[in-house]
């Protein structure tokens, strides 16, 4: 998928570039159909709750974060309009459009690589706490030592990974878009804000 955002070989190979485009959308609906057929068919690893909130008790009453399956029930409008939009703006030859639609395409696909990732970083801070007494770590956290304790605790780490691909994902987007220009407005909001209060308080 990031070959097809390198210019020299659109340009160079245009209709590779097209195959391989409409190759990569249909995998990626089928792929996206697939993995939300186990939320449907209730064999996800997931809470049984949808709208459950994650907590480790050890760590506060504020931090919490959603399901396994929330997460990705979250993204997927944007996932299924970006394949569409980029199909239909390629189809209408829009391709200025179709670019930015194929960016935005490619941030929303890269969701579950991104997951890895974290998930796997959780992983390796689990396994160097496993070298610490239990029992403190145990407390730490507050998770008990039933079996169905620890198995909560393991359903909130892996629902927390999703949420931390959320946190990369989204600052993906606000870093293509603040290159893209669009920002800018805001950009320019924000500093006449704090401008005008500083003239404010010169003047007082």
């Amino acid at each position: 998928m990031p070959l097809q955002h390198v210019e020299t070989l659109r340009k160079k190979w245009p209709l590779a570039h097209r195959a391989a485009g409409y190759a990569i959308l249909s995998l990626s609906l089928v792929l996206s159909m697939s993995g939300y057929w186990f939320f449907l068919s209730k064999t996800a690893y997931t809470h049984a709750n949808v709208f459950h909130m994650h907590s480790l008790k050890g760590l506060g009453p504020i931090l919490r974060w959603p399901t396994f399956e929330l997460t990705l029930w979250v993204i997927a409008p944007f996932y299924w309009l970006t394949i569409y939009k980029t199909a239909v703006t390629a189809r209408a030859r829009n391709f200025a459009q179709h670019r930015k639609w194929a960016v935005l395409h490619t941030i929303c696909a890269s969701f579950i690589s991104v997951e890895r990732v974290t998930l796997s970083l959780l992983y390796g801070i689990g396994y160097a706490l496993s070298f610490l007494p239990q029992e403190k770590v145990h407390e730490f956290f507050g998770v008990g030592h039933a079996v169905q304790d620890m198995a909560e605790a393991e359903l909130g780490v892996f629902a927390f990974a999703n949420t931390l691909s959320h946190a990369v994902i989204l600052s993906w987007l606000a870093f293509e878009c603040g290159r893209a220009g669009y920002l800018d407005s805001v950009k320019g909001y924000l500093s006449s804000g704090v401008n005008d209060a500083a003239v404010a308080k010169k003047v007082q």
